[in-house]
């Protein structure tokens, strides 16, 4: 009899126990996935005080913390400054090869 099985047979844990703590487990997650999200978006909405010259020297423009800012709350606003910041970047890039 291998160790799952005795413990099940033993009662300290039925399998049923353990899908309901497996659920439970993934709401968990998606909370705290919610509210790392909201606290980043607040990180990222304090960005629109910057003025146009300061959000350039960090690789964004102010349409793309608009952008980010616009993302369901399951998205991370963050993640969506990185994509912007990386396009802004390679276009420049681009531009100086040329």
């Amino acid at each position: 009899m291998s160790t799952a099985d005795q413990i099940i047979a033993s009662g300290i844990c039925q399998p049923e126990k353990r899908v309901e703590l497996r659920n439970v487990s993934r709401f968990g997650m998606r909370v705290n996935m919610v509210w790392r999200n909201l606290v980043t978006r607040f990180q990222v909405n304090r960005l629109t005080d910057l003025d146009d010259r300061m959000l350039a020297d960090i690789g964004i423009v102010r349409q793309d913390v608009l952008k980010a800012l616009n993302v369901g709350l399951l998205d991370d606003p963050a993640q969506q400054l990185i994509k912007a910041a990386e396009v802004h970047a390679t276009q420049r890039f681009a531009r100086k090869t040329l």
